[in-house]
């Protein structure tokens, strides 16, 4: 059992029992969270437990690396956590403790567009109950339970403004991670080439005709993405 914790498989996952068991089982949790955040926690309680998961699952972004350190087997281009995913535990923290509506509404929109599909494509390499399926799984289920928990319980709203900011901020941060990539030879937010599994990527054209492909698709995804948070914030007046 320890063996299979840290022996990595090089096994995709995707369409196999584990994949859909994982979603299951982990979207299983955001809902309880969103249910206890509703009807069972006080006003301090809300805010606080949902930073400490936060901070949590960002944490658990660093136990990859540190890990891979231990072992031996570090790989700078791939296992510092600067992938969308890794960034996000933190930044949505940062919105909750801060309570910075605008904060919320950027990764808001990046959690929802990114994070959410992970879950349908996922990029990962290693069956349970190896420490990064456990790291995987928990981050990308749990996020997008994590940003409606904003609009559901503590009562954020979005307007459409914040569309475009979310949308702006998202462009420059690939334009400034595809310089970091060249420096690193990593390809952290897929922005020098696609994932070696199979994503939405796939759809699109070859590098580097996909990036530019993803900047105004990213806008139409925010877009649809802010009229379904109207239904949320229905759900959250009942």
């Amino acid at each position: 059992m320890l063996e299979s914790f840290y022996t990595d498989s090089k096994v995709h996952v995707s369409t196999t029992f584990e994949h859909i068991t994982s979603v299951v089982v982990y979207f299983s949790l955001g809902f309880i969270l969103l249910y206890l955040g509703k009807y069972k926690w006080n006003d301090d309680q809300r805010r606080k437990y949902v930073i400490y998961l936060c901070v949590f699952i960002y944490f658990l972004q660093w136990f990859k690396t540190g890990i891979r350190l231990y072992l031996g087997n570090f790989d700078h281009t791939v296992d510092i956590p600067l992938h969308v995913c890794n960034i996000l535990p933190l930044g949505m923290a940062l919105a909750y403790y801060y309570r910075s509506r605008i904060t919320f509404a950027i990764f808001f929109f990046w959690v929802m567009c990114g994070t959410l599909q992970a879950n349908v494509t996922p990029t990962l390499w290693d069956f349970f109950p190896h420490y990064e399926s456990l790291r995987y799984w928990f981050t990308h289920s749990l996020l997008p339970f994590i940003a409606v928990y904003g609009l559901v319980v503590l009562g954020y709203k979005i307007f459409y403004k914040d569309v475009l900011l979310s949308w702006a901020c998202m462009t420059i941060g690939a334009y400034l991670m595809y310089h970091v990539n060249n420096a690193l030879g990593s390809n952290y937010w897929f922005t020098n080439r696609k994932p070696g599994a199979a994503t939405i990527y796939d759809a699109l054209g070859p590098w580097p005709t996909y990036m530019f492909q993803l900047v105004p698709l990213a806008l139409v995804l925010f877009s649809i993405m802010f009229l379904l948070t109207r239904g949320l914030r229905w759900l959250a007046s009942k």
